[in-house]
């Protein structure tokens, strides 16, 4: 196996396991606020995970000074974060209306869904400036470890169903695969 594949794949690893432990928090703090509405499902995390990686690494390759670096990835992240809202919410791409409608369900649901995305792409953007190796691997699967307790106790308190047991398997398979390549 050359380098550059398994360098790759234990990158892919680590996002998988990024994305079931931010996955598993969203899902976990929704019932615990009572507000289902603002929870993302993992495709959307996985998606929004991978978008902020693959652009923060395009980002860092640009050859320009830093502010317009960080100009370039502002709007990049600006634009991306509105159409990943959309896709949760269905709100529009500039949810202004929705936001001054004054109806507070769908306003919670597009403020929450933006407050997690942008905290999974922020964990996208730091991922793509680490160095992907055996310890970033173990820290994922161990931080994804302990989440995955914790969702677990709040599943037992509360009423919705937070643990889904084909994620605890993959989560797993994944993991150990990606420890045993890095």
């Amino acid at each position: 196996m050359n380098r550059s594949f398994r360098n790759n794949f234990v990158t892919a690893v680590a996002l998988f396991l990024e994305t079931c432990a931010l996955y598993l928090v969203f899902m976990a703090v929704c019932p615990i606020l009572g507000q289902p509405g603002i929870a993302l499902p993992f495709w959307l995390v996985l998606l929004a995970l991978v978008s902020s990686y693959v652009l923060m690494s395009y980002i860092l390759t640009v050859n320009v000074t830093p502010r317009i670096r960080r100009l370039i990835g502002m709007a990049t992240t600006v634009l991306t974060m509105l159409i990943l809202v959309h896709m949760n919410t269905g709100s529009g791409l500039v949810p202004i209306n929705t936001l001054v409608s004054g109806d507070v369900v769908v306003t919670v649901a597009v403020v929450g869904t933006m407050i997690f995305l942008i905290v999974v792409w922020w964990r996208g953007s730091s991922v793509a400036q680490e160095d992907m190796s055996l310890d970033a691997v173990r820290s994922a699967l161990m931080w994804g470890l302990g989440v995955l307790v914790g969702t677990v106790l709040v599943d037992s308190l509360v009423d919705e169903k937070v643990v889904n047991g084909f994620l605890v398997i993959g989560f797993f398979a994944v993991g150990l695969l990606g420890l045993s390549l890095a």
